[in-house]
């Protein structure tokens, strides 16, 4: 096999890592006919003669393509943007690729790729340039984003190794034997492979047991995925416009009355606190869009919602309907469910747009414990003292859990001002002085009331769904919607008492602010343009923006229109031209080589001389040989070459040797 074939890439292979990175990247649309247009290139009779200016414009159209993708993908994903970049490198640099498969060259020059060497070849500081083949980085780029894709299935390992093998057996250096390098590449996967598994099986075994310390000791540093909350919290954001989410109803028009949040047990120094509970990191199926995480419940009780709701910076914690059991369509990086039904975005987009399904009678609650009976020692004599007033030792469940509700609601009033004063136990004040309060109060309260009368209670926290937006047509969820609520277990299930007043949603949305139309018209232009940003009405992830540059590639080509030559084969890349190739004392072991004297494979000349010697033959002109030798090393190796004297003196030594020695 001669230095012109071994330069060419295997067939077939490179169209095979483009099919592997569309495959996992979802793009396959976009894969087979860019593989189609590669692989096709040797059943075409004609190349483009391109030059050095030629590839340089490709080089130039591919920067400006690259440089418009990374914009957009760290506008739209901030650092995620990085995954964007390389889901989409591929098809970026196929531009290039093609325009070295179709030329007559067959390779791209350094000065192309570099803009040092491009300007070093203009000064004049450089000779000539260097060339590459560029199948072979694009064959890396191709793996690289196929490993770091969407899909991520259990064929995405055995699919990279195979196409890994291959590309590495073809570049094998032939001085190594088979055997030898198949049990290496082997003995690599197998200790990549166990590596992998290793350190998941060690994540996985020490997660929970981290997990748990950081919710014992470092439980103020959750505050931001609401992990706690504080008497006074929701009625912090009572008077906040801003739109958290929009819900879209069902089929039949039905949206439930509350979305829950994160459901709370223990309650101390007035903060809720979710205390010990497990954490699982779930896993996707359907290329990463549905997220499973409860029981599927029976085709006539399945009920579905959808929802769009913006994260900050990809975090959050999502708020829905009771008996949820799947989301879809959901494309985020990391989801981790808590054990009393919180659902935790670790990373993602900064605008989600997904379906939930939900069945409202299924349970998905633990069943109770000791702490859902646990009351504060602060509040123990007053709501023991009200348990017995209404009467605890004589009612059924059913009816305890009645006139608690009662209770609330004679004599009590809803007030965004919360129980007033500034007691250190101002739940206290709430129940003997103000009986006014907002919704958190009322929560608190009526937990603490249940489980003095012997129902297990848990705090609950959400959003209510009351407000119809035209714009959207679908319902508006504000941050003055957040709502808090207690559930009991009650007959062996879990259900809502809600003891805030019901007059607490009118009095918020009365006297609305004079501004409150523009700004919604402004939340719902942000939200339509956030929406096309991140494509949520579409599966396809093809970054458009860069259909701005498609009029550069129709100039380029415009430009390239005639510069196509007719080929009667398929052309195959040029060898490389490598420094001292021309050397006139190779001419001379070429000639020992006949005479099975010549150098051994990969045996250097320098060593081939020492070896000569030992054996006798170059004994008598061993210092004539051995200044061609340093001149011709000094050709090879060195960056200056040699001059014009040096060249002459170089093929007069070889000349001399060949006269005495050869001939």
């Amino acid at each position: 096999m001669n230095e012109q074939a071994q330069s060419r890439f295997p067939r077939f292979l490179l169209g095979a890592a483009i099919l592997f990175w569309g495959w996992q990247n979802q793009a396959l649309v976009f894969a087979v006919p860019m593989a189609l247009l590669y692989e096709m290139a040797p059943s075409f009779k004609w190349r483009w003669a391109f030059d050095s200016s030629d590839f340089n414009r490709l080089v130039d159209l591919t920067a400006v393509l690259f440089v418009a993708t990374a914009v957009y993908q760290f506008d739209a994903r901030a650092l995620h943007g990085v995954y964007g970049i390389l889901q989409w490198l591929p098809a970026l640099l196929y531009v290039l690729l093609i325009g070295q498969r179709y030329s007559v060259r067959g390779r791209i020059g350094l000065g192309s790729l570099f803009l040092s060497i491009r300007r070093a070849l203009a000064r004049g500081d450089i000779a000539r340039e260097d060339s590459v083949d560029f199948s072979f980085p694009y064959f890396g780029s191709c793996l690289l984003s196929g490993v770091a894709g969407v899909v991520r299935g259990e064929w995405l390992i055995p699919a990279f190794v195979a196409l890994l093998v291959v590309g590495l057996a073809h570049a094998r250096s032939k001085r190594h034997s088979r055997i030898i390098w198949t049990g290496v590449v082997c003995l690599a996967v197998s200790l990549g492979y166990a590596g992998q598994w290793g350190i998941k099986a060690t994540r996985q075994a020490m997660e929970p047991f981290i997990m748990e310390l950081l919710r014992e000791y470092m439980v103020s540093r959750q505050d931001p995925f609401r992990t706690q909350t504080a008497i006074g919290e929701i009625g912090r954001i009572k008077t906040s416009q801003r739109i958290e989410m929009r819900v879209e109803p069902d089929s039949d028009g039905n949206v439930p009355d509350l979305l829950t949040q994160g459901v709370y047990r223990v309650y101390i120094h007035g903060s809720w606190l979710i205390g010990r509970q497990s954490m699982d990191v779930l896993r996707p199926t359907d290329g990463g869009l549905t997220w499973t995480f409860g029981p599927e419940p029976p085709v006539a009780s399945r009920r579905a919602l959808t929802m769009t709701r913006f994260l900050n910076r990809g975090r959050g914690v999502l708020a829905m309907p009771p008996g949820s059991w799947q989301l879809r369509n959901l494309g985020v990086e990391t989801l981790e469910q808590y054990g009393y039904g919180a659902m935790r975005i670790k990373r993602g987009p900064d605008l989600v747009h997904y379906q939930v399904r939900f069945d409202p009678a299924q349970q998905t609650q633990p069943e109770p414990d000791l702490i859902d009976l646990r009351l504060p020692s602060a509040y123990r004599d007053t709501f023991e003292s009200l348990a017995k007033d209404l009467g605890r030792d004589m009612l059924s469940e059913r009816e305890r859990v009645e006139a608690i509700t009662r209770h609330f609601a004679t004599g009590f009033s809803y007030s965004l001002e919360g129980a007033g004063g500034q007691d250190e136990l101002p739940l206290k004040r709430f129940m003997e002085v103000s009986r006014a309060g907002h919704c958190e109060y009322f929560a608190t309260a009526t937990v603490l009331a249940l489980r003095a009368a012997g129902i297990p209670a848990r705090y609950a926290t959400g959003y209510a769904v009351q407000e119809w937006g035209e714009l959207e047509k679908a319902y508006v969820v504000r941050r003055r919607h957040a709502h808090a609520w207690a559930l009991a277990y009650v007959d062996g299930a879990w259900e809502v008492v809600d003891t805030t007043p019901a007059s607490w949603l009118p009095l918020e949305s009365a006297n609305p602010p004079w501004w409150i139309n523009g700004y919604d018209l402004w939340q719902w232009l942000s939200h339509m343009y956030s929406k096309w940003r991140w494509r949520l009405d579409s599966e396809d992830d093809f970054p458009w923006v860069v259909l701005i540059v498609l009029p550069l590639v129709a100039v380029l080509i415009w430009r390239l229109r005639g510069q196509r030559v007719e080929a009667d084969v398929d052309i195959a890349p040029a060898p490389v031209a490598r420094p001292g190739e021309d050397s006139p004392l190779l001419a001379i072991t070429a000639m020992y080589s006949k005479r099975n004297l010549g150098p051994n494979a990969a045996e250097p000349l320098s060593a081939w001389h020492r070896r000569m010697l030992e054996q006798g033959y170059f004994s008598d002109d061993a210092g004539l040989f051995a200044e061609a030798l340093s001149l011709h090393e000094r050709l090879r190796f060195d960056p200056d070459g040699l001059d014009a004297t040096q060249v002459i003196r170089l093929t007069d030594l070889c000349d001399q040797w060949r006269a005495k020695h050869l001939d």
